[in-house]
């Protein structure tokens, strides 16, 4: 009996949802709208386990359309558990110092860590309220500035780029933004979500998200292995592109999956 196989884009971000989800639809039957969700959501792993003909059809109709893929077993891509959501982290020499929200304390070696990517997730709860609109459904001027500065706090240059963009996002999706970095370990991503992580050097959440975000992914940066860093962080780190949004918490975790199996 033959392997299940898996079917990888050779470039993963960014997804042109359009021409993979007409690539699904043709090699797996589906219909149009579901395919391009699909597609949207993959993360690069556009098949995960499939018979070997169906696998085949996949990467050819992928390849007709001039979209970059390839073939492997199933059992090459890595597997992710569940996030697990960090409440409180310190940097030590040795390592990184977690406190999970449910489960004892751990300590991920620095050597150890196999991807720092920070991200951007779309929260479940609206970014503003009607009152808060101004004309035309616009934020106002006083929630413009809310969104930019978060607390009274002052940013530097790149924060303040950073908060500007998170800000355009916002209004874009009409939802709050959440941004964050996982720490991928021994099979287990843990989830610093800057709003709600205690953080020994600053204490409680406190300050703009954006600052924290770049200043403990600064940190981290420092003392993790370079290969370690995929290409949104390292553009992060170098001011050169904002923090890479993904619309589900399941096309992050495919997206990590697609890093570990490029490997």
């Amino acid at each position: 009996m033959s392997e299940p196989e898996a079917v990888l884009l050779e470039i993963a971000r960014p997804i042109d949802a359009v021409a993979v989800g007409a690539a699904l639809q043709q090699a797996l039957g589906l219909g149009s709208h579901d395919a391009r969700l699909r597609a949207r959501a993959c993360g690069g792993i556009v098949l995960e386990r499939a018979e070997p003909a169906v696998a085949e059809a996949c990467l050819a109709a992928l390849q007709a359309r001039g979209i970059g893929a390839r073939r492997l077993l199933a059992r090459a891509v890595p597997v992710l558990g569940a996030e697990r959501r960090v409440a409180a982290v310190a940097l030590q020499s040795e390592g990184a110092a977690l406190v999970p929200a449910r489960g004892a304390p751990v300590v991920l070696p620095w050597s150890e860590v196999e991807l720092v990517l920070a991200w951007a997730l779309p929260g479940a709860r609206p970014a503003r309220s009607p009152a808060h609109a101004g004309a035309g459904g616009t934020p106002s001027g006083l929630t413009r500035q809310a969104l930019r500065l978060g607390e009274d706090c002052p940013l530097d240059a790149a924060s303040a780029r950073l908060a500007d963009a998170l800000a355009q996002l916002r209004r874009r999706e009409q939802r709050r933004i959440e941004v964050g970095i996982d720490l991928v370990h021994a099979g287990t991503a843990w989830r610093l979500e800057c709003a709600r992580l205690f953080w020994e050097r600053a204490g409680p959440p406190h300050g703009h998200s954006a600052a924290r975000l770049l200043a403990l992914l600064r940190q981290i940066a420092e003392r993790t292995a370079p290969a370690a860093h995929p290409p949104e962080t390292r553009a992060l780190l170098a001011g050169l592109a904002e923090v890479a949004l993904f619309f589900r918490p399941e096309e992050l975790r495919r997206y990590a999956r697609w890093l570990l199996a490029g490997r």
